[in-house]
C-alpha cells in the first residue's frame, strides 16, 4: 500500500483523494497470535500530513494531526493513554517501557520538549536522539527495531542507521532518476554502509501485491461478478465458488477478461493493483494486431493462439462482420451464426492448437510463481469462457455454478455491444446474428 501511494501520487491530498470513497478493503491476518496493524504517516513538501489507519478493514484518516507521533496502537487509543501522564493531563511519570503506548508517550514528550534546532545538522541529530529512545532492543519478544530513519523532505535527503550498523548513512534522492526510484532498492541491513550510499541501489522487478491493497476488485463481490472496471467490463475473478467437497476457490489468483484494449488510465491503475505476473492472450494474430494488449508494467504477456489451426475463424471475424451487415447476413444469417458459434466450441476441444494452448495455460496456472494471472480473448466469453469453465470443473466446482459463471458474460458483454447491435440492425443486419455471436448460450458450452 505504501509503495502504491508513493509511486502514484505527488501529494498527501492526491493520496487521500484516491483512498476516499471506501473503494479499499484491507485486512490483516493474525500471525503467531499477533494481529498485524497497518497504518501510514504521510508527509509532503508542502507541509501537509495525514495519519492513515486501517481498522476493521476500513480506512480512518486524521489530517494534519495536532500531535505528529505514531506508534503501533491506533492513534485514538494512543491519545487516550497519553492523558494519564504528567504534562498531558495525568499524574503518572513518563514511562520507560517498550510497549507501543509507552513509546508513544515518550515520543510526544520529546517532540514537545526538544529545543528548536539551529540548523539541519542539529535537526537530524535531534531526530536520531529522540528515535533512539523509542526503539526496542533486539532480543525482546517479536524482535526489536531494525532501523531508524530521519528524512529531510525539503532537500530530499534520507538519513538512516540500522540495528546491525549504528553509523549514520544517507541517500540523496536528487541523485536518483524517477525510474531508478521506482525500480531499485537497497538492503538497509547491510553492514558496509556509511555516508552517502545513493550509488548502492540494485535494480528490482516492479513491486507486486495482489492482496495488500485493492479497490473492491473481487474480494468482496459475489462469485463471478464483474470487478466493475469500465474499460474491461468482463474482467472477473474466478475465485469465490464453493467446490463439491466444501472448499472455496481462492480469490485474487486467477482472472478472466475481455480484451485489454482500450483501457483508460484510471482503469490501468486499478488493474495494476491486481498484482498480475502474467497475461495470457488467447486471441488470433489478426485480433492481436488490430487491438494489442495495453502495456501492463512488469506483467509477462504470453500469446496462446487457441484458434491457430482453424481455417476460417468466425470468432476472430466477429468485429469485422458486425460492421458489414450485408456480408454478415450472407455468412451468418438463417441460423448459421448459432451453428457456427457451436462449431467454434467443438473446435476448442478438438483443434491441435486449442489443445496445446489450453494445456500450456492450465499448467502455467498451476505454478505459484506465475500467479496472479489473467487470461482473455476478445469478448472474454468463448475461448475465455470455455477455459474458465474447464478450470472450475477441474477444481471441483459443481456444474450448475460453472454454467452460472459462464452465462454471466451476457450481463457484461451485451450492454457493452448495444450501440454496435443497434447500428448493425439499423444498417439492415438481422438482430439474431449479433445476439447469437455476441452472447453465450448453455447449448454452446454443452457441446464442448
Amino acid at each position: 500500500m505504501l509503495q502504491y501511494l508513493l509511486d502514484n501520487f505527488k501529494s498527501v491530498d492526491e493520496a487521500l483523494a484516491d483512498l476516499a470513497g471506501e473503494r479499499y478493503s484491507i485486512t490483516s491476518t493474525p500471525t503467531e497470535s499477533i494481529e498485524i496493524k497497518l497504518h501510514l504517516f504521510l508527509h509532503d513538501v508542502t507541509g501537509a500530513s495525514a495519519i492513515v489507519e486501517f481498522i476493521d478493514g476500513k480506512i480512518k484518516v486524521t489530517r494534519s494531526p495536532e500531535i505528529p507521533v505514531l506508534t503501533n496502537d491506533t492513534y485514538a487509543k494512543s491519545l487516550e493513554h497519553l492523558k494519564l501522564y504528567n504534562g498531558f493531563g495525568g499524574e503518572l511519570a513518563i514511562p520507560g517501557g517498550i510497549e507501543s503506548s509507552d513509546r508513544f508517550v515518550r515520543g510526544v514528550y520529546y517532540w514537545k520538549n526538544l529545543p528548536v534546532p539551529a540548523d539541519m545538522t542539529q535537526a537530524i541529530n535531534y531526530g536520531f536522539a529522540a528515535t533512539q529512545l523509542l526503539t526496542v532492543p533486539s532480543g525482546f519478544t517479536h524482535g526489536g527495531t531494525q532501523w531508524t530513519i530521519v528524512t529531510d523532505i525539503d532537500n530530499k535527503q534520507i538519513y538512516f542507521r540500522t540495528a546491525n550498523n549504528p553509523t549514520i548513512a544517507s541517500i540523496d534522492l536528487n541523485k536518483l532518476s524517477a525510474s531508478a526510484r521506482a525500480s531499485s532498492d537497497i538492503d538497509l541491513l547491510r553492514t558496509d554502509m556509511v555516508g552517502d550510499v545513493s550509488n548502492m541501489f540494485d535494480k528490482i522487478n516492479a513491486f507486486k501485491s495482489a492482496h495488500m491493497a485493492q479497490p473492491d476488485l473481487g474480494l468482496n463481490l459475489a462469485p463471478g461478478q464483474s470487478l466493475g472496471i469500465a474499460s474491461v467490463p468482463n474482467l472477473r475473478d474466478i475465485g469465490g465458488y464453493k467446490t463439491r467437497d466444501g472448499a472455496v476457490v481462492r480469490r485474487g489468483l486467477v482472472y478472466r477478461a475481455s480484451q485489454l484494449n482500450p483501457i483508460s488510465p484510471d482503469d490501468l491503475k486499478k488493474i495494476a493493483l491486481l498484482g498480475l505476473v502474467a497475461d495470457y492472450d488467447l486471441r488470433t494474430a489478426q485480433e492481436r494486431n488490430a487491438s494489442p494488449d495495453e502495456s501492463l508494467p512488469g506483467v509477462q504477456n504470453v500469446w496462446l493462439n487457441v484458434l491457430a489451426d482453424e481455417k476460417q475463424s468466425v470468432a476472430a471475424r466477429i468485429e469485422e462482420l458486425l460492421h458489414n451487415p450485408k456480408e454478415a447476413n450472407v455468412v451468418l444469417g438463417g441460423g448459421k451464426a448459432k451453428a457456427m458459434s457451436a462449431q467454434v466450441y467443438r473446435e476448442l476441444i478438438s483443434l491441435p492448437s486449442a489443445k496445446k494452448a489450453y494445456r500450456q495455460l492450465f499448467v502455467s496456472l498451476g505454478k505459484p510463481d506465475q500467479l496472479p494471472a489473467l487470461f482473455h480473448c476478445t469478448a472474454g466469453k468463448d475461448r475465455t469462457g470455455w477455459a474458465a469453465a474447464a478450470l472450475l470443473t477441474l477444481i471441483g466446482v459443481p456444474k450448475d455454478k460453472v454454467m452460472e459463471d459462464y452465462l454471466r458474460s451476457n450481463e457484461y458483454i451485451l450492454p457493452a455491444y448495444q450501440t454496435t447491435i443497434n447500428a448493425f440492425v439499423a444498417a439492415g443486419g438481422k438482430r439474431a446474428i449479433p445476439m447469437d455471436v455476441l452472447s453465450v448460450k448453455a447449448e454452446y458450452l454443452d457441446v464442448a
